[in-house]
């Protein structure tokens, strides 16, 4: 069972049952799938330290920017610690990272439908 999102107390929600522990090396691609049917709704809790260095896409796979360059890429955004991000059931979340190790976890919660 997943646990639902709520915000009972003030800035703060209940544990989860489901959060993924990514361990990344340099210039490898790690993704995940979110649990659930595509008819289900999540949020995602990303937390990381703050000198970590990952780029996450959103059911397409990441690549680094080249060195001196301003690179565009849909769906992938930089992670910070803390950050949310909604999805649905069986999404693909893809991580890669510069740093030679980081450490990623991506706590999932149900929205109510």
């Amino acid at each position: 069972m997943i646990t639902r999102y709520t915000s009972s107390f003030d800035e703060t929600i209940a544990y989860t049952e489901i959060c993924f522990q990514v361990h990344l090396t340099a210039n490898t691609v790690t993704a995940i799938t979110i649990p659930g049917a595509r008819s289900e709704k999540f949020i995602l809790t990303f937390g990381c330290s703050s000198n970590s260095s990952i780029f996450m896409g959103y059911n397409v796979v990441p690549t680094l920017p080249a060195a001196d360059t301003a690179d565009t890429q849909d769906k992938v955004e930089f992670v910070v610690p803390g950050w949310q991000r909604y999805a649905i059931g069986e999404d693909v979340i893809s991580f890669i990272t510069a740093d030679t190790v980081d450490y990623l976890s991506v706590s999932v919660r149900s929205i109510p439908n």
